[in-house]
C-alpha cells in the first residue's frame, strides 16, 4: 500500500495547486492528501517516508524552476510554501510518536531480513548473470541461495529483475527509467515556456511537475520494495513513467515564441506512409493492452474463485463446492501451480479420501511451479500411499529448490531411520543460531526448532550425554513457553505462517512441551525419567 501511495501523493497535490479556485477543488484533493498521507503514516513504513519526502522535495524544485520559466503571470508564487511543505512533511513525521519511534528505533529484524535477502540475491544474480532465472521464477530459484528466512520477493525490485531477467536487462530497464525522466523534464522545460490560455481551467504545468515526481518516487520506492511485482504499484508507476516520456501541451497552450508556419503540401504529394505506420503502432498497442487486461482479469478471477473455495473447506459437508471453486481457478489459470496443489491436497485426498488422484494433482503442481509445500505435500500422499522410497524422493528433490525449508528437513527427519533422522534434526538445530533461525520476515515464533531440539535432547539421553540433552530440552522448552505465551497457533503471525489454525500440531506441541518439561526436571534432579515420546 506504502508503495502506491507515494506515486499517488504528489500527483494529488499538485491537482489540489493547478485545480480551479473553488471549494469543491480544495475540499475533494485536500481530504484526499490527509487521507493519503495519514494513511502513509500509519503503515508506519520508514522508506515511504523517505520516497515521499523526495517525490516532494522533487516536486518543488520542479515547480518553482518551472514558475521561474512563466511570462505573463500577474501573481509572483510563494516559493517558499512547497519547500516548507516537504520539510513540514518530515517534522510531521518525526513530532508523531509511533512514527519517531520507529523511525529513530527502527525494527533490526526486518533491516536485517532485507540485507540478507539483497546478499542472497546477489548469489542468485552471480549463478546467471546474463539471462537470469526466468521471469517470475524468483519464489522458485531463490531458495536455493538463501542465507535467511523464506521469501517471495526481494525487496528490491531492481536485484529482483536481475536475478530473473540478467544484469543486461536491468541496464536496459535503467536506461528506460533514466530516459523517461530526461524526457519528461524536457517536455516540462517547453512547457514552461509556453502561456497559459484563460480558457485552461487547470495549469498543465503543476500537473506535470506532480508526474514528474511520482516517477521519482515510485522509482526510489523500489530500492526497498519490489513493487514492480505488485500489480498495483507496478501499473501506477509505469503509467506515470509512459506519462512522462509522451505528454504534449494542451491545444489551448500557446508558445510563445511560434516558428513560422511551414508551407502547406499539396494533397497529391503528400505523404500517407508516416500516418499508416501511426495507424499499426495504435492497433499494437490496443492489442497489447487488452492482452494484458484479459491476463489480469483471468487471474484476478482465478484468485477470486480459489478464495471461494478456501471460503468452503472449513466445512466438510461442502467438499464438492470447494472442488467446484478450484476446478474453475484451474481452469482460469492453467499455469499456476498453486491451485491444483491445494485441490490435490485439501479436496482430493483430506475430503475425498483419493490419493491417487491427488498424486496426478500434486505431481502437475510440482511441475508448474516447484514450491516446497507441494513438494511436502506430495511425500504425505505417496506415504499414505505406501510408496515410502518415493515419498522420500519428493522431500529430496524439495531440499534440492529449498536447502533451508524448516518443513522439508522436520518431514524428511520423522520418515528416516533413527541414525539418519539424528542428522536432519541437528541440521535443523544448527539452523536456529544462523539467519535462517535468527532474522526472520514475521514476528513470529518457528516451533520447528523446538521440535528438532526435543529429538536431538531424547537421542542424546539415549547416548548417555546428560549435559548435551539438558541443554536442547532448555531450547526446546524456552521456544515452546514462548510459543504458548504468545497464544500459540492463535496467534496472526502463526496464522498467516501455517495457514490457519491446526489443532492437532497444537495438542503434538503441548504434549512435547510437557515432555521436555518433566524430563528436564528429572535430569537435573538426577531420576532420568524413562521412556520417549515420539515426536512429530
Amino acid at each position: 500500500m506504502a508503495g502506491f501511495l507515494v506515486i499517488v501523493v504528489p500527483i494529488t497535490l499538485a491537482l489540489l495547486l493547478a485545480g480551479p479556485r473553488s471549494i469543491a477543488t480544495y475540499g475533494a484533493f485536500g481530504l484526499c492528501l490527509v487521507l493519503e498521507i495519514g494513511t502513509i503514516l500509519t503503515t508506519a513504513s520508514r522508506f515511504a517516508l523517505v520516497s515521499a519526502a523526495v517525490s516532494l522535495i522533487v516536486f518543488a524544485v520542479l515547480l518553482v524552476y518551472s514558475r521561474s520559466k512563466e511570462s505573463g503571470e500577474k501573481e509572483k508564487p510563494k516559493y517558499g510554501i512547497f519547500i516548507g511543505a516537504a520539510v513540514g512533511f518530515i517534522v510531521l513525521c518525526l513530532g508523531v510518536g509511533p512514527i519517531r519511534k520507529r523511525l529513530l528505533h527502527p525494527d533490526q529484524n526486518s533491516a536485517a531480513f532485507r540485507l540478507w535477502t539483497w546478499k542472497g540475491t546477489v548469489h542468485m544474480i552471480g549463478a546467471h548473470p546474463v539471462f537470469g532465472s526466468g521471469i517470475a521464477t524468483y519464489v522458485f530459484t531463490y531458495p536455493a541461495y538463501a542465507l535467511t528466512g523464506f521469501t517471495r520477493l526481494a525487496h528490491n525490485a531492481y536485484l529482483q529483475i536481475a536475478a530473473e531477467a540478467g544484469v543486461p536487462a536491468l541496464i536496459i530497464l535503467a536506461a528506460f527509467f533514466v530516459l523517461a525522466l530526461v524526457v519528461g523534464v524536457r517536455n516540462l522545460v517547453a512547457l514552461s515556456s509556453t502561456t497559459i490560455s484563460g480558457s485552461q481551467p487547470w495549469n498543465q504545468r503543476i500537473i506535470f511537475c506532480g508526474i514528474i515526481a511520482a516517477a521519482v518516487a515510485g522509482l526510489v520506492q523500489n530500492f526497498i520494495d519490489s513493487d514492480f511485482y505488485v500489480f498495483s504499484c507496478g501499473t501506477a508507476l509505469f503509467t506515470v513513467l509512459g506519462m512522462c516520456a509522451g505528454f504534449r501541451p494542451a491545444a489551448g497552450e500557446v508558445v510563445a515564441e511560434e516558428a513560422p508556419a511551414p508551407k502547406r503540401k499539396s494533397a497529391v504529394n503528400k505523404p500517407v506512409i508516416a500516418k499508416e505506420r501511426w495507424t499499426t503502432a495504435r492497433m499494437a498497442i490496443v492489442a497489447a493492452t487488452f492482452v494484458l487486461c484479459l491476463f489480469a482479469s483471468l487471474n484476478a478471477l482465478g484468485a477470486w474463485n480459489a478464495k471461494c473455495a478456501d471460503a468452503a473447506l472449513p466445512n466438510q459437508d461442502q467438499g464438492a463446492e470447494a472442488s467446484s471453486y478450484y476446478q474453475t481457478a484451474m481452469q482460469l489459470c492453467p499455469l499456476n501451480g498453486q491451485y491444483p496443489s491445494n485441490f490435490g491436497y485439501k479436496v482430493t485426498f483430506r475430503i475425498g479420501n483419493n490419493p491417487t488422484g491427488a498424486e496426478n494433482d500434486l505431481r502437475n503442481a510440482v511441475s508448474l511451479r516447484p514450491e516446497e509445500v507441494s513438494y511436502r505435500r506430495l511425500s504425505e500422499i505417496l506415504a499414505a500411499e505406501g510408496k515410502p522410497a518415493e515419498a522420500l524422493k519428493a522431500l529430496d528433490l524439495g531440499l534440492q529448490q529449498s536447502p533451508n525449508d524448516l518443513d522439508l528437513l522436520l518431514r524428511r527427519a520423522q520418515m528416516s531411520p533413527p541414525a539418519q533422522a539424528v542428522v536432519y534434526y541437528q541440521r535443523i538445530a544448527d539452523l536456529e543460531m544462523t539467519p535462517v533461525g535468527t532474522v526472520r520476515a514475521l514476528d513470529a515464533i518457528e516451533v520447528n526448532f523446538a521440535i528438532a531440539d526435543a529429538n536431538l535432547a531424547d537421542a542424546k539421553l539415549v547416548q548417555g550425554n546428560a549435559a548435551e540433552a539438558i541443554a536442547y530440552y532448555k531450547r526446546s522448552v524456552s521456544t515452546l513457553q514462548a510459543y504458548f505465551k504468545r497464544k500459540g497457533g492463535h496467534d496472526a503471525q502463526q496464522m498467516i505462517l501455517r495457514g490457519g489454525f491446526d489443532e492437532d500440531r497444537e495438542k503434538m506441541l503441548q504434549a512435547t512441551l510437557d515432555h521436555c518439561t518433566s524430563q528436564l526436571q528429572a535430569l537435573q534432579a538426577n531420576t532420568t525419567a524413562p521412556g520417549q515420546i515420539k515426536v512429530q
